[in-house]
């Protein structure tokens, strides 16, 4: 089953409550484009032409914008965390149940580590997924596309100019979310196996204690644990190759803006103002393509916790309780 529409059953009775969250989503991203611009007005109405009869006007409206975007922003992410609270609720009493029904041949083929992972890890992929992931994507592509249209409506050879050096900060972004995929793979492979080694020697405490095998066990575990702690720093290497090059071109976009901004505005193709504009606006160019990256990345452990969860609720024992069965 693809794991977007099977997430879809359990999110369906609370339809009402995701598409109020989305459109508060569009309300905060809508009044955080306010404040820049007015900020821009202000240097050029009110500091530069004289007009100090606007100041308290504007100020109120950046305020009022600043209150309304915040009390929208922890709405929708008060609504977003509840529903998934609910649905990893559900997840994870399905899977329950789905364990209660299983054999003794499932769990002799299945490490203990691996039903754990399902139980936490997986289903914390899919809560995160719901409560971060998805409002997080449509909120930095409209901050993208909204802080573009404003950019051009102000300045379009100088937007022009910015907009042709961005896809190389989405490049980068994009190439760290395929490089560390694989890393990613590894560590939730590899805490399964460590989970499956500290849950044997928990549960079978006493057998290792009778046979002396403790110096045996701390062996194996400390095995574990350093390959666990190899697969993060493999992890660490790569965010530390691409993260700096992500952060030297996002801040190569001030260094480009000055430039050209302050010569357009000795020219007079733009003001002191607008340039204030682009200055404020050059954060949501680049952010949302930096995150971009992080979100491509949680998106692909949901997909991988979503559908290893599937493949458990849709496990079948091997022998099965006939409609009559009953217990005398």
């Amino acid at each position: 089953m693809n794991p977007f529409k099977w997430l879809w059953s359990y999110l369906r009775k609370n339809t009402g409550k995701i598409i109020f969250a989305f459109c508060l989503v569009m309300v905060f991203t809508f009044l955080i484009m306010i404040p820049p611009y007015l900020s821009g007005v202000i240097v050029d109405r009110v500091i530069l032409g004289k007009e100090t009869e606007l100041l308290f006007k504007l100020l109120f409206f950046v305020i009022a914008a600043t209150v309304v975007k915040s009390v929208a922003r922890y709405f929708y992410r008060w609504i977003f965390e509840w529903v998934s609270q609910d649905v990893v609720y559900n997840i994870r009493m399905n899977l329950y149940r789905k364990l209660q029904e299983m054999d003794f041949y499932f769990f002799d083929q299945t490490r203990t580590g691996d039903l754990m992972t399902r139980m936490s890890g997986d289903a914390d992929a899919v809560r995160h997924f719901i409560s971060w992931v998805a409002f997080s994507m449509v909120e930095n592509i409209a901050i993208f596309l909204f802080s573009l249209v404003t950019l051009f409506s102000i300045n379009a050879r100088l937007a022009a100019i910015l907009l042709a050096c961005t896809p190389v900060i989405g490049f980068f972004a994009l190439r760290l979310s395929v490089v560390v995929k694989p890393t990613f793979f590894a560590i939730r492979e590899q805490l399964s196996k460590l989970n499956s080694v500290v849950q044997e020697n928990i549960s079978g405490n006493r057998v290792v204690k009778a046979f002396a095998k403790e110096d045996y066990e701390l062996t194996k575990f400390n095995t574990e644990n350093d390959n666990f702690k190899a697969k993060k720093l493999e992890a660490v290497r790569i965010w530390s190759k691409y993260l700096p090059a992500i952060d030297a071109t996002s801040s190569g976009l001030t260094a480009i803006l000055l430039p050209f901004g302050g010569l357009m505005v000795m020219k007079g193709t733009l003001t002191l103002g607008e340039l204030v504009m682009f200055h404020s606006y050059l954060w949501m160019l680049s952010n949302p393509l930096r995150n971009m990256g992080w979100l491509i990345n949680d998106l692909q452990r949901f997909v991988t916790g979503a559908t290893k969860i599937i493949e458990l609720l849709n496990a079948q024992p091997r022998i099965k309780n006939t409609a009559k069965a009953s217990v005398e």
